[in-house]
């Protein structure tokens, strides 16, 4: 016998603790960390968190997913 499907609640990804996402411009994201302000285009590397694999809008916010997790506007 199937179980009856069942509405799960909505969820925010995890991410990476102490990085957000201030701006993205032209495909270039203006990222927040513990070093301060620096930007990252698709394919740039940033030291600590790897290679930037994308970047996406996600509803209303922009998320940036890297080799070690996700960065997401607050």
């Amino acid at each position: 016998m199937r179980q009856p499907l069942v509405a799960a609640p909505e969820t925010r990804p995890a991410t990476i603790p102490g990085w957000t996402v201030v701006d993205v411009r032209d495909g270039t994201a203006v990222l927040e960390g513990p070093d301060g302000i620096r930007m990252a285009a698709r394919g740039d590397t940033i030291p600590g968190i790897g290679r930037v694999e994308s970047i996406v809008r996600w509803g209303n916010r922009w998320v940036i997913a890297t080799a070690s997790g996700l960065i997401a506007a607050q």
